[in-house]
């Protein structure tokens, strides 16, 4: 982040992502701007984080997480957890998504036997 090196930063991000099995992962920058992220097409940076609230809670409490679907992300449902980048203050914000889908509900009914489904409503400005 220091370096301001996008391409840096991003390959960064792949590669802890990669480690976690992150589907998305996003640099947040104070000002609640993505500084860059993992997707194939980067839509997002440039632009204000989608889900400030997630943003605010972490600032608030150290780490947030919440489930969203979101219209960008072909409105399918994510695990996003937002920590902050500390050297030692806070310079950024980071937040990872896992995509929920069919295998992770399976392995919830295999763990609890539990049938779990997922209905999506219409988003309420700045929920998660």
């Amino acid at each position: 982040m220091a370096s301001g090196d996008r391409p840096t930063i991003t390959s960064v991000l792949n590669n802890h992502g990669s480690r976690i099995a992150a589907d998305a992962v996003f640099l947040i920058g104070l000002d609640g701007s993505v500084e860059a992220d993992t997707l194939a097409d980067s839509r997002f940076v440039g632009r204000p984080f989608p889900l400030p609230a997630l943003v605010d809670r972490a600032r608030d409490k150290g780490e947030a997480a919440g489930v969203v679907a979101l219209d960008a992300l072909d409105h399918r449902p994510y695990q996003f957890v937002v920590v902050p980048v500390l050297a030692p203050e806070p310079i950024a914000w980071v937040c990872i998504g896992f995509t929920i889908d069919e295998r992770v509900l399976d392995g919830v009914r295999d763990l609890t036997t539990l049938d779990v489904s997922l209905l999506a409503s219409p988003p309420t400005a700045g929920r998660c």
